[in-house]
């Protein structure tokens, strides 16, 4: 955070010095126009030029692309910030459905054109309104309820449920992901007074990745868990799940309250966790055993790398 003194300026006025680097990187000189908006938080200021940012499109050629690629290609315009985007081919018609299903899983993206070979889609999100802290805190929600859910799979099937909720992760951690590339090459302030540098970007990705990786080994455990047989193995199972998610819970915590001791816990004790999952399988081997304690090990993986990445972030002094 940088403070600046207030300087009077004539009889009713005072005046505040701004940032070189944020003149800079919103290419603002002497005479521009600054505009002040008052909120319930203070007052944010913002250039004309923010009005007037360039605006992107891209042009997706789809002839000959399977669609899992033109999937990807969305996803990458999408995760790049292009405002416009427009798929062209004589494949498009025997896409279509597809095609409009992804889009509906980008949060932002209306179709606004389509004839059978084109279809272009527009970015409608105002990503200054979106809180990144506040997107962070749900996301974090629905996966603590998808590991909660995959636990207490063992003794029920909510598959198709946490099913369901890995793809609001997915759609969320998009969107995420989004915000913080548009932040990348200088500090992004946004309504909400949430500061950026790329450093911090860095981490925050980390930890947003962690959260699509979470939701997707919670899902891949509840499919092998729902028809496991041995009820003694399933209470260690699940003793052993449960404490996969209290250093997930661990993880978060160090993260929201910026606790690198607790960060070095949580990847000593990821280590520990790691040998009780051999343990286990060696206890009860077999081909849906190994599976589940495999996607176990991955899940302490993931938040081990998130861990090291909070322990790695030190928050740029400011000059």
């Amino acid at each position: 955070m940088e403070y600046r003194k207030l300087i009077k300026f004539g009889k009713n006025s005072f005046v505040v010095s701004l940032p070189k680097e944020w003149l800079k990187a919103n290419k603002l000189k002497k005479g521009d126009v600054i505009y002040v908006n008052e909120n319930g938080l203070g007052l944010s200021l913002s250039s004309k030029n923010d009005d007037k940012r360039d605006y992107k499109k891209i042009s997706i050629k789809t002839e000959n692309k399977s669609i899992k690629r033109i999937q990807t290609e969305i996803v990458s315009s999408y995760l790049n910030n292009y405002n416009e985007i427009s798929l062209e081919g004589d494949n498009v018609k025997d896409h279509a459905i597809k095609i409009k299903s992804y889009i509906n899983e980008l949060a932002g993206l209306e179709v606004i054109e389509q004839t059978k070979n084109k279809i272009v889609v527009k970015d409608f999100l105002d990503k200054e309104r979106i809180s990144l802290s506040k997107l962070i805190t749900r996301i974090d929600m629905v996966v603590r309820g998808m590991l909660d859910d995959s636990i207490s799979g063992f003794d029920e099937d909510n598959y198709e449920s946490i099913f369901q909720r890995d793809k609001d992760v997915n759609r969320l951690v998009f969107l995420s992901e989004r915000i913080l590339r548009s932040c990348l090459g200088h500090s992004c302030i946004n309504k909400y007074e949430e500061k950026i540098d790329n450093f911090k970007a860095i981490m925050l990705s980390e930890i947003i990745t962690t959260f699509e990786r979470v939701g997707d080994q919670t899902k891949r455990i509840a499919r092998y868990s729902k028809n496991l047989k041995n009820d003694k193995m399933k209470t260690e199972l699940s003793s052993l799940y449960m404490k996969i998610k209290k250093l997930y819970l661990e993880l978060m915590k160090s993260f929201y309250s910026d606790d690198k001791e607790l960060a070095y816990g949580v990847d000593e004790k990821g280590i520990i966790l790691v040998e009780e999952c051999n343990k286990f399988l060696k206890k009860y081997p077999g081909m849906k055993k190994a599976m589940i304690t495999d996607y176990m090990k991955r899940l302490v993986s993931t938040i081990r790398h998130s861990a090291m990445a909070i322990i790695n972030y030190d928050e740029p002094d400011s000059e």
